[in-house]
């Protein structure tokens, strides 16, 4: 029986998971490669989620932010 790898990372991913499969590679060493690689790809993407949602939540707090003037010095 083939794995369909392609669908169950796309599933995954569809509902906010991150999976790693590791059982393809055969190469005693390139797993290991291949493991830190993709641990490297989830971060960058959830710093990079972070940073658009940081920006976002500025942007918006500029927009709706009230600056009062009382005239006091």
């Amino acid at each position: 029986m083939k794995h369909n790898y392609e669908y169950r990372d796309r599933t995954y991913k569809n509902n906010g998971h991150h999976v790693i499969f590791v059982h393809a590679y055969k190469h005693q060493k390139e797993w290991k490669r291949f493991l830190i690689k993709k641990i490297m790809e989830i971060e960058e993407q959830r710093h990079d989620e972070i940073i658009r949602n940081a920006t976002n939540t500025a942007i918006l707090d500029s927009e709706t932010s009230t600056t009062f003037s009382f005239g006091w010095s």
